[in-house]
């Protein structure tokens, strides 16, 4: 872990459980995370792909289980709704909806004020499908995306990065490196200059939190199949990131894995959940 030094504001002498989750939608309303949200109780959450045809059936829903809530589906130029979320125990005071000069990509960010903390969540383009077009556009949004968040990396107020990234940051988040085959560098996802972006977050002042304190531990977030998820063969690229005054209070990061394991009878989400606990 790097070493850090700042002054944290006494809010966050209180623990916190932050968590993110790629939700694969909320159409049949909250009834796939809200046993997941009562069984760990979280603190904030962010949600990506949280579109659903009734918001404010949604967001009521929410309400009745203790959160605050602000949903936002804002489409993008082809029509797609990438839906984020930020759910807070606390009051929310948003801040930014969408990406500044990426307007066209829909709301694929979302930042609130809650509990001491400014947090973020994003939906990352996936650049999935044939065309250096695509690649081109991911690329340019993950750029506006690190200077829109240049200054927060190294302020004083805590702040928190986190969503569904579509990049595996490096080798080790990506299961062929653990059975020594060959990765398929050249597919999204995979890439070095999208990996390169990650860095260029780090280099501004963010911290991976799952993998300062997980360095070397085999750790996935997404898997193409159950068969793969049965394997562990999988892929990390849910990623919460936090500043310098949030990592001084960080007690410990996971991925929730267990949800995932019977998604073929519930229809659970095929991501599972990144669950940071702040002391």
């Amino acid at each position: 872990m790097r070493k850090i030094s700042c002054r944290v504001p006494d809010i966050l002498a209180t623990a916190m459980r932050i968590c993110t989750w790629n939700v694969g939608g909320l159409k049949g309303g909250i009834q796939r995370v809200h046993p997941w949200l009562r069984g760990n109780q979280p603190d904030i959450v962010g949600l990506q792909e949280a579109k659903t045809d009734d918001p404010q059936s949604v967001v009521s829903a929410f309400r009745s289980e203790g959160y605050h809530c602000e949903l936002h589906m804002d489409p993008d130029d082809k029509g797609w709704i990438p839906g984020v979320a930020i759910l807070s125990r606390q009051p929310l005071k948003v801040t930014q909806v969408g990406l500044p000069g990426q307007e066209d990509r829909g709301a694929r960010l979302l930042t609130a004020s809650t509990a001491g903390l400014s947090f973020t969540t994003v939906c990352v383009p996936s650049a999935s499908g044939k065309g250096q077009r695509r690649i081109e556009r991911k690329l340019a949004w993950l750029d506006s995306l690190t200077e829109h968040l240049r200054e927060r990396g190294t302020d004083d107020e805590p702040a928190v990065l986190c969503g569904d990234f579509n990049i595996t940051p490096k080798s080790i988040d990506n299961y062929h490196h653990w059975e020594n085959t060959k990765e398929r560098k050249n597919r999204p996802g995979f890439r070095e200059d999208e990996r390169s972006r990650i860095s260029s977050l780090l280099e501004a002042g963010w911290f991976d939190l799952v993998r300062d304190l997980n360095p070397d531990e085999r750790m996935f977030s997404w898997w193409w199949s159950p068969d793969y998820y049965d394997r562990d063969k999988g892929l990390r690229m849910d990623l919460m990131f936090g500043n310098a005054a949030v990592v001084r209070r960080l007690r410990s990061a996971r991925i929730d894995r267990g949800h995932y394991a019977d998604r073929g009878r519930t229809g659970k989400p095929d991501h599972a959940p990144v669950v940071v606990d702040l002391a």
